[in-house]
């Protein structure tokens, strides 16, 4: 399926026709796409890096939307490749979480994990190599760090070590569709009005 995709068209194994729209982010697209190289190739070096690659586009996603409509709001408009740009000086990946988180919900990412206590045991039980108190510093290592291995040392990575970074991405893009959830049903002006973003 390609990136740009609108429609998927697949059938089952039991003849019944699956296709339909396709309404899914870029970045869940990716993260497809690494399930994919894991499980239909065995190819988990590039896995991982499609796994961290998926999560590094919904932080964009979110930063550039978020950051737009805070600009809208306020009468304000950037362009896209200026929005880029800032994007690109945030610093470190761990330091671009807290910001796009705290763009949804301002108090960031380990605040909102301890008031989502669903969220927040998931991350205790299933994922103990993150810490939820330092949950950023907990994926950059677990998914970034692989990545960067792969990408900067040509490093050739083990099964488990992909599974643990597709698992780590898809927890992540969720934590931040519920963020992004989180600001869309909270609204965004000081005038409490709702806005359908």
């Amino acid at each position: 399926m390609p990136v740009d995709a609108t429609r998927i068209e697949s059938t089952c194994d039991c003849g019944e026709d699956l296709s339909g729209p396709l309404d899914i982010t870029i970045g869940r697209k990716v993260l497809r796409k690494s399930w994919h190289e894991y499980n239909d190739y065995a190819d988990f070096s590039l896995s991982i890096v499609l796994a961290a690659m998926a999560f590094e586009c919904e932080l964009s996603r979110l930063y550039i939307k978020w950051t737009r409509v805070d600009e809208v709001l306020k009468r304000g408009w950037t362009r896209d490749e200026e929005l880029e740009e800032r994007l690109r000086t945030l610093g470190g990946i761990d330091k671009k979480m807290e910001l796009v988180a705290s763009l949804m919900f301002p108090n960031g990412l380990t605040a909102f994990l301890d008031q989502n206590a669903p969220m927040s045991q998931v991350v205790r039980e299933c994922f103990p190599s993150l810490d939820g108190n330092a949950l950023a510093v907990g994926i950059t290592r677990n998914l970034f760090w692989p990545r960067n291995r792969v990408l900067h040392l040509g490093k050739q990575e083990t099964k488990e070590t992909a599974v643990k970074a597709f698992n780590i991405s898809n927890l992540a893009i969720t934590i931040f569709e519920s963020l992004d959830q989180h600001r869309r049903l909270a609204g965004s002006s000081s005038s409490g009005k709702m806005y359908d973003y």
